[in-house]
């Protein structure tokens, strides 16, 4: 059914192709004719634009299947790898290495990503995309590629991606202090210590492990005693022992060992990456080093065996006469101007004399350092709330009952001096505090574990009741200061620093994944390790 000038117009055409046509008809027709050259011509001018509209569409379009097809990658390439057995290790750096990979598909298209934020955790570990896109080929004409953002930019970067069975477990939490940045001792901490730097002031007692993360710069421990029965000092970079410091322990480094001091000693294996210079102090144990032992003053007692990873290979006992008591391995020659006190077994020559053992040539390989624990604080969870909690007088804090968590969030956590906090225990459970912004605890603590009794007064790093610290964790998005003399009993976990004053007492753990841990001031402070249930078992993510 026609209607309106459509019906005119095919009346007039109707009249001049099929009858004899008049004047007037014929001006209709040509007017008509006219209409519909104007109509085509308007037609044909938007066709182009139509048909660019269409092809950005499906440019469009291919560019978000492209950056799907990224996706797809970045995940298939994780399972592949997970059955493989490879490591999170390995996949970080297939992949990319925090760098931006891009692949080319067909007919020029493509899809770029970038993986970060990797944190290990044991054999695995987690990540995010942080950025993803999918690009179309180059248009006809010459008009640019198309790019479809899947991550990165405004909008941000993807959900944090497990690798292997690990899910935001704190593995930092198996130490008693934890630092991405520096720790800074002074006093008695029973545990072992994980950091990326460290200040170690004067008679700091550590009775624990020693982990140091940095790749960049040497350690150096000056002062104080280090280690115990079972325990290490392993550094991913250079390690110099200075000043009267104690090592009970064996070291592991991943770089070159110095003892520049005379009242140094180690009183356990070294092995190192690197060379191993002994410039003054003693050794007591073996020296294993992949490049030349220098011994230059005093000396040691134990094993000497050098590498060949410098060419060289060279053990040296010469300086101020010093004395060895063991046996020599080295893959080149031995230099002596001191005394060797046994068997020297080298590939090349003795220089010097003064080697009371035989010497032959059955060489021993030195055994390379073990790789340090690789464990790093992550950022404690976003906290909200909206009530900030303010002691000026006594309170109680609740745990829940055995095998649940009772939680408190808070906007910020004040114990003001001379008031009194009780964190009651006695119901089996866990107490968890989260506070979005800044701790600061200057009053004194108690602490109830027995229905029945009464709340105790914490301040002594050896209480019969030590295990219930297990129960507690105390977390915040930012700062954690104690005024001197003010105790904490359980485990704090903050993204900035946590300082505690003078004479302060922590039976639980420290971890910072922002800021430093500074635990010198004055009369030192007393922190002895019980784990965190709540941390280890994960327990956090399921009570905010």
């Amino acid at each position: 059914m026609y209607t309106g000038c459509c019906e005119k117009l095919r009346n007039v055409l109707s009249r001049v192709f099929m009858v004899k046509a008049s004047g007037s008809t014929l001006l209709w027709a040509i007017g008509a004719l006219v209409l519909l050259s104007v109509v085509g011509a308007t037609v044909a001018l938007m066709s182009p634009s139509a048909l660019q509209s269409k092809l950005e569409q499906e440019a469009g379009m291919r560019a978000y299947y492209n950056a799907n097809a990224g996706l797809n990658y970045v995940l298939g390439a994780q399972q592949a790898y997970l059955a493989s057995g490879n490591s999170f290790s390995n996949y970080k750096i297939v992949m990319g290495n925090e760098g931006s990979v891009e692949y080319v598909l067909a007919d020029n298209e493509k899809f770029s990503f970038k993986l970060g934020n990797f944190i290990s955790s044991g054999t695995g570990g987690t990540y995010q995309i942080v950025n993803l896109v999918g690009m179309s080929g180059r248009q006809s004409g010459g008009s640019a590629a198309y790019g479809y953002v899947l991550y990165g930019g405004a909008k941000g970067n993807s959900s944090i991606i497990t690798y292997g069975s690990q899910s935001n477990t704190a593995d930092f939490a198996n130490s008693i202090a934890e630092s991405n940045y520096t720790t800074n001792l002074q006093g008695t901490v029973v545990g072992d210590l994980v950091s990326r730097g460290y200040t170690f002031n004067g008679g700091v007692n550590v009775k624990g492990s020693l982990t140091y993360t940095a790749t960049d710069k040497p350690i150096t421990i000056s002062g104080g005693t280090i280690g115990g029965t079972g325990k290490y000092v392993c550094s991913n970079s250079d390690v110099i022992f200075s000043g009267g410091v104690t090592i009970n322990a064996n070291v592991y480094a991943h770089g070159n060992v110095t003892i520049d001091s005379g009242s140094a000693q180690i009183n356990g294996n070294i092995y190192s990456s690197g060379y191993t210079k002994e410039e003054n102090g003693f050794i007591t144990g073996d020296v294993n080093s992949q490049k030349s032992i220098m011994i230059q003053n005093w000396g040691g007692k134990g094993k000497l065996f050098s590498g060949d990873d410098d060419g060289l290979g060279n053990i040296y006992v010469q300086g101020s006469w010093p004395t060895w008591t063991g046996d020599v391995s080295s893959l080149h020659n031995v230099y002596v101007t001191g005394t060797i006190k046994g068997d020297a077994h080298l590939k090349g020559n003795v220089i010097g004399s003064t080697i009371t053992g035989k010497i032959d040539s059955n060489t021993t390989d030195p055994i390379a350092p073990v790789p340090c624990k690789n464990t790093k604080v992550f950022s404690p969870p976003t906290i909200s709330a909206t009530n900030s909690y303010n002691l000026t007088g006594s309170d109680m804090l609740y745990a829940g009952a055995a095998g649940t968590y009772n939680t408190y969030k808070y906007k910020t956590f004040t114990t003001g001096g001379g008031t009194s906090l009780c964190l009651d225990l006695s119901a089996g459970g866990g107490l968890n505090i989260l506070v979005s912004g800044d701790v600061k605890i200057d009053g004194d603590l108690y602490v109830k574990t027995t229905s029945k009794g009464s709340c105790n007064r914490f301040n002594s790093a050896t209480v019969s009741y030590s295990s219930y610290a297990s129960k507690v964790l105390l977390v915040s998005n930012n700062k954690v200061t104690f005024n001197g003399g003010s105790n904490w009993f359980g485990s704090i976990w903050a993204k900035d620093d946590i300082t505690l004053g003078g004479g302060s007492i922590v039976i639980g753990g420290t971890y910072s994944s922002d800021g430093d841990i500074n635990a010198a001031s004055a009369g030192g402070v007393a922190m002895t390790y019980v784990a965190s249930e709540c941390l280890l078992n994960n327990c956090i993510y399921s009570n905010l």
